[in-house]
């Protein structure tokens, strides 16, 4: 798997989600947003979701409430395929599942151990699912902070923290 911020590849153990305020952008006003993209192979990326995706197949079925949500209307107007079958022959769907789900799937492709660095790029979103060839590139915007919580409930440090402003460095 790479990560890239912007063209620039970095560790993959910088990148973290954070777990709690995820995709509330707002939280991330004083900071710079950051393109980012994870590619990684397609086959690869299938295995690691393979039993969040039956579980959420599953709860969706024994549901049966779309709550008119378009993902879940189209999802079971297609007859609730398997994982393996959105990749074949509904790709398109499992672009808009994947980031219906994305919280949940970036837990488990970015899930390596918190390492001790200065700072880490905090993912707040999937915007985009590209399939090319055998590969998966999904694309958002994270934020350079020297904390993963990130949850503003407490001051935090802001030394290594890429901000719009230098005026909250410490």
């Amino acid at each position: 798997m790479d990560i890239l911020i912007g063209n620039r590849k970095i560790l993959s153990d910088l990148a973290k989600v954070p777990t709690m305020n995820y995709g509330q952008m707002q939280r991330w006003k004083d900071f710079i947003p950051l393109d980012y993209s994870i590619e990684l192979k397609t086959k690869k990326f299938l295995e690691n979701i393979d039993d969040f995706f039956s579980e959420f197949r599953s709860a969706e079925i024994e549901e049966d409430d779309t709550s008119e949500i378009p993902e879940l209307i189209t999802f079971k107007n297609a007859g609730w395929p398997k994982l393996s079958k959105l990749a074949k022959d509904h790709q398109s769907l499992l672009k808009d599942l994947i980031i219906y789900n994305q919280y949940e799937i970036l837990h488990i492709i970015l899930n390596g151990p918190v390492t001790k660095y200065n700072y880490y790029y905090s993912v707040n979103s999937i915007d985009e699912v590209l399939f090319e060839k055998d590969m998966l590139r999904l694309k958002g915007i994270c934020f350079k902070s020297d904390y993963i919580e990130h949850t503003y409930n407490h001051e935090l440090p802001k030394q290594h923290a890429l901000l719009k402003t230098n005026i909250n460095n410490t």
